[in-house]
């Protein structure tokens, strides 16, 4: 089922905004299909997923 958000933000401790910290937001459950990139610590209106998102999965680098 997909959840219809048009954005998304992405916090952890500390405050750094970390490119190599990251989620991605993705069109289709199990992290499949087209997905939109959140940065640590920020926020961002959502694109290829824009009312259609259905998994997400963060990434640390």
């Amino acid at each position: 089922m997909k959840n219809n958000a048009a954005s998304a933000s992405y916090s952890i401790s500390g405050g750094c905004v970390c490119s190599n910290d990251f989620v991605r937001v993705f069109y289709n459950s199990g992290f499949l299909g087209n997905y939109d990139t959140i940065v640590s610590n920020t926020n961002k209106q959502l694109v290829s997923t824009y009312n259609e998102n259905a998994s997400w999965r963060a990434y640390f680098g």
